[in-house]
């Protein structure tokens, strides 16, 4: 029985966005009547997941363990995707990296919907009322102190790796540079910088427990169907509001506000179950449309070394450094945009050309992730993440009942603008481990393993077999 008949605010999903907002309004308002209501279990006690090498953590009990729908630019692969799905959300599996978007996004974001409060000098404030910053010396106006997240990085754990100067030599010998003070989360993000997490001496800080909920309700193990939805009769357009939620057993609940944060896929799934979506989408699966929302669309637009065994590695992620980076080939960005548009596009004010923007972000690991490859060698391994997709994928319904996954399409390598950018950074990371002067290059790395039955990446290799590797490899 619940403690309320009606409550001031629904919050459908107890993961970081729901955590964090429930959390706040409390706060801000400690009479408030808040019910959380969140389709997995709590993690409190659990200690299997608060390491970095815990083993409950992708494809575990607190991950939806989503793939996407068979991707047509990547060999009809479907893509597994990982989803938090618990109090906690993403915080209970994510990898904790902590890493602030750069200043001109946020910027493009306030223009695009005409909103200064999304500028990034707008956030800031809150970014700064999140952490509780490593240190004070760097960036002092950039960063919080006081905040619940404690954030490290490698140095101060005393995670010195051997490669950590030739690394850095490296990124700076292919052009790119390191930022000042090597901070990597002060908006201006051309460049590399320390890797920065969000745990506490090495342990994952989940956002339900250093976000606290104590006065608030909660319900676990529970799944929402759908929002209800009805008109407040203010006006002819006959406008709706929100007036609570059903639950998956057919349960309702009243609420003077819901606040869907269900998480990138659930919300979606969310909103088309309440009515509220694309028409034809709805009526395939016999539901009412309340609300027409033409499309939901996403742009996901996502060692053989013994001195590793030492305790102060299990503190974090084998790595120094994250490097965000534009393209080398200007004019092939500017001819792949026109191949795409149709038009040569104005460097002035295209938005991937009238600033410079990191649509691309590596890492250089110091461990082997291929389960096919001996393990009484040395590896690196060398990852790199699309920031910037032009390709739009979507979030469909798998059918009218809650309990059935969405329909996932992210549409990955699905654009010209895509293809262009993903081959120009392999083509630099190429010349950075293997094919260039760096010093990585010269001496460290003797070359590339490939995936069976592929050819390893070299300076010679053509726009096709970049493309063949990532159709057949890219996860």
């Amino acid at each position: 029985m619940l403690p309320t008949d009606v409550w001031d605010y629904i919050v459908v999903g107890g993961g970081l966005a729901g955590s964090v907002v429930s959390s706040r309004l409390l706060a801000l308002n400690n009479t408030a009547k808040i019910l959380v209501i969140e389709a997995g279990r709590s993690a409190a006690g659990r200690t299997d997941i608060l390491y970095v090498n815990s083993t409950n953590l992708i494809q575990g009990e607190f991950d939806w363990n989503y793939f996407s729908t068979p991707q047509a630019q990547l060999n009809n692969r479907v893509i597994q995707s990982a989803s938090g799905k618990g109090l906690g959300g993403g915080s209970l599996i994510n990898t904790c990296g902590w890493m602030r978007g750069a200043r001109v996004d946020y910027d493009e974001w306030a223009q695009l919907v005409n909103d200064s409060r999304w500028s990034y000098d707008s956030q800031l404030p809150y970014f700064k009322r999140s952490e509780e910053y490593w240190t004070d010396d760097i960036n002092p106006d950039e960063h919080g102190h006081h905040g619940p997240l404690k954030i490290e990085v490698p140095s101060v754990t005393g995670r010195v790796y051997p490669l950590r100067d030739a690394v850095y030599e490296s990124y700076e010998t292919v052009g790119i540079k390191a930022l000042p003070g090597l901070d990597a989360n002060a908006g201006e993000n051309i460049g590399f910088g320390e890797i920065s997490e969000n745990r506490r001496n090495g342990v994952r800080q989940i956002a339900s427990e250093y976000y606290p909920l104590d006065g608030v309700t909660i319900l676990t193990d529970t799944l929402v169907e759908k929002v209800l939805l009805q008109s407040d009769n203010s006006s002819s357009t006959d406008n709706l509001v929100a007036t609570g939620v059903r639950l998956a057993d057919g349960t309702e609940i009243r609420g003077k506000e819901v606040i869907a944060a269900a998480g990138a896929y659930r919300t979606p799934q969310l909103l088309m179950l309440s009515g509220i979506g694309p028409a034809d989408e709805l009526k395939q699966h016999g539901i009412e449309q309340k609300v027409d929302s033409p499309e939901y669309r996403n742009s996901t637009v996502d060692s053989g070394n013994p001195l590793f065994f030492q305790q102060q590695y299990g503190l974090g992620q084998p790595n120094n450094f994250v490097a965000s980076f534009n393209v080398e080939d200007k004019d092939g960005l500017v001819d792949a945009i026109a191949k795409e548009e149709g038009k040569t596009p104005d460097p002035a004010t295209h938005p991937l050309l009238k600033n410079e923007r990191t649509l691309m972000e590596g890492f250089v690991l110091y461990v082997n992730t291929n389960p096919s490859l001996p393990s009484n060698s040395t590896y690196l391994t060398t990852a790199n993440v699309g920031l910037h997709p032009t390709a739009r994928g979507s979030v469909r319904l798998g059918s009218s009942n809650p309990y059935t996954p969405p329909l996932i399409n992210p549409n990955f390598f699905g654009s010209e603008v895509d293809r262009f950018v993903w081959r120009d950074s392999i083509r630099r990371m190429t010349r950075m481990m293997v094919g260039g002067n760096s010093p990585l290059s010269q001496g460290i790395v003797e070359a590339e393993a490939a995936p069976a039955g592929l050819k390893p990446f070299t300076l010679e290799s053509t726009d096709e077999e970049i493309d063949e590797r990532i159709r057949a490899s890219v996860m």
